[in-house]
């Protein structure tokens, strides 16, 4: 048997007309699952982002502080957040500058986000008099 007959006797065979078959009907899977390989880190750096969107602990116009530096979310897109952040120069002069920051890095950042005074939320009916008064 030469190597044509062995070649013709494969391809012949009902196991590789049912491969074949199956092949051609699935085609359009193998496209996906190639597509989604090469583009895994855009697809997660956008999943990410819109988590970070949507979970609604930061804001447009929200003062936070920014690794230690005092900072204000000014745009919040699909793929980066810019903020100003607040620098002071020589003497005190204050001056600020953008950065921005790509969504998919925003949870690895140490962002706090500082709270009212806890006097100006509750209201004065539940506050109690102060000492003296009667």
């Amino acid at each position: 048997m030469d190597v044509q007959e062995a070649r013709d006797q494969i391809t012949t065979s009902p196991l590789a007309e049912e491969a074949m078959h199956f092949l051609a009907e699935l085609w359009w899977v193998f496209i996906i699952i190639c597509g989604l390989l090469v583009f895994k880190e855009t697809i997660k750096s956008f999943v990410t982002s819109i988590m970070v969107l949507r979970s609604g602990t930061y804001e447009v116009d929200d003062v936070v502080i920014l690794e230690g530096t005092p900072a204000r979310i000014v745009r919040m897109g699909i793929w980066k957040t810019t903020f100003y952040v607040y620098r002071s120069v020589n003497g005190g002069k204050l001056f600020h500058s953008t950065r921005d920051v790509m969504n998919e890095e925003l949870p690895q950042l140490h962002i706090e986000i500082p709270q009212q005074r806890m006097d100006q939320l509750v209201p004065d009916e539940y506050m109690g008099k102060p000492a003296g008064e009667d």
